[in-house]
């Protein structure tokens, strides 16, 4: 049974019982954000709904890329490259376990230095790597499997082209600036277009989107953070959706809003953190059974559902000093879901290539650390072919890596 931890104060346990029953409640299934969504687009929203109600086969599978040699930051600023084997984590994990994750993650912003475009070389090979292959590449491959994709995206200010707000020196963009015409709105529509041709390749190869636009909007180093209004929020993220439904035709995108943490009192719709539900399908939090900070857990799940959209862990992340040893057991964030967050739809394991000068010494990833397999086999886990009523094309499971 799930227990309330944290608060620090005990509950009646006719109290308890009602709220239990309360939060395992089912949802009722929602319309997609984009009326226009396809039909397996709505197939993969419905049962992301269905989830929790079912016995097992409850929560899918993922695992984010290692894009960057040399660490995120050192790429930014000194030069880096990015790794020629852009899925090497997903192909590592069915090597060592016979399995492919369900959800494939990765960047998908510009990280380049002002003057370049990281996502033209990465998702569209304006440059390719060095073996001729794309990001996009990668994620049409996964797609063939029975798999899905998840994107996360935070371009740099179209204000500055800095990362930061005015927290940390940078300065505070407007929705104003962004979505009337003048150079701040020329910028970021050059991002949004960038992104939506990357977007419509996937689109026109089958590929299913879990789009994480402006993630962590309660972070400090974002430039929308503190200074940018909920209604201001509101209007770029609904700009964003429109400009991608309606003049681009990107119908396989399910929008993801999500925060590192969430487990504020009085978190939930109404909250000046979130962008509203009609333009959200999926929420999520940046952090797994072991986090960089303290959480109290029982809150935060409360808050996600109080939102009544299916909800998961965008970025499953181990503490440094897990990750530094790759002795992580992996079985432990199956377990805090089972035993804590039992009406999470999937976990998105992290890549700490963005952080680490060598991305190696530092393993989020479910092949960098122990019990991948049985993490994998759990019962209440879907990987790559048992997503959708069609199932995976035939040999998927004893597919070799290319």
């Amino acid at each position: 049974m799930y227990q309330q931890r944290g608060t620090g104060v005990p509950s009646p346990w006719l109290v308890a019982l009602a709220c239990l029953l309360a939060l395992q409640a089912p949802l009722a299934a929602q319309e997609p954000v984009n009326p226009k969504a396809s039909a397996k687009t709505r197939e993969l929203l419905h049962l992301l709904y269905e989830l929790p109600s079912r016995s097992e086969k409850k929560v899918l599978s993922g695992q984010s890329l290692h894009v960057f040699n040399g660490g995120g930051w050192k790429f930014l600023h000194a030069g880096g490259d990015v790794n020629a084997r852009i899925d090497d984590r997903v192909t590592a994990i069915f090597t060592m376990t016979g399995k492919w994750v369900a959800i494939m993650g990765a960047e998908y912003s510009d990280w380049w230095p002002k003057s370049q475009n990281l996502l033209a070389w990465q998702v569209m090979g304006q440059y390719p790597l060095p073996n001729g292959d794309t990001l996009n590449q990668a994620l049409i491959r996964h797609a063939t499997r029975g798999g899905i994709v998840e994107l996360h995206y935070h371009p740099r200010s179209p204000k500055t082209g800095d990362w930061w707000g005015p927290d940390r020196g940078g300065a505070a963009v407007t929705a104003e600036e962004v979505l009337q015409p003048g150079p701040v709105h020329d910028n970021w529509m050059q991002h949004l277009e960038a992104a939506a041709a990357g977007l419509r390749e996937l689109r026109e190869h089958g590929v299913i989107v879990l789009w994480r636009p402006m993630h962590a909007r309660d972070s400090g180093w974002w430039w929308g953070y503190p200074n940018m209004s909920r209604d201001d929020y509101r209007r770029i993220w609904a700009h964003m959706v429109d400009y991608f439904s309606h003049t681009w035709g990107l119908d396989n995108i399910l929008y993801v809003q999500s925060w590192y943490f969430c487990d504020y009192k009085g978190f939930g719709p109404n909250h000046p953190l979130y962008a509203g539900n009609d333009l959200v399908d999926l929420v999520a939090v940046d952090h797994g059974a072991d986090h960089v900070r303290p959480v109290d857990l029982a809150q935060e799940y409360t808050n996600l559902l109080s939102f009544g959209k299916p909800f998961g862990i965008s970025q499953g992340q181990v503490d440094d000093e897990w990750a530094r040893t790759h002795d992580y057991d992996m079985r432990k964030q199956i377990n805090h879901i089972r035993q804590t967050w039992p009406r999470c739809t999937f976990i998105i394991q992290f890549d700490h290539d963005h952080d680490q000068a060598e991305a190696d010494t530092f393993r989020y990833d479910l092949a960098g650390n122990r019990y991948a397999r049985e993490f994998l086999s759990d019962p209440w886990i879907i990987n790559a072919g048992e997503i959708f009523s069609g199932g995976a094309p035939p040999e998927t499971n004893r597919q070799r890596p290319r």
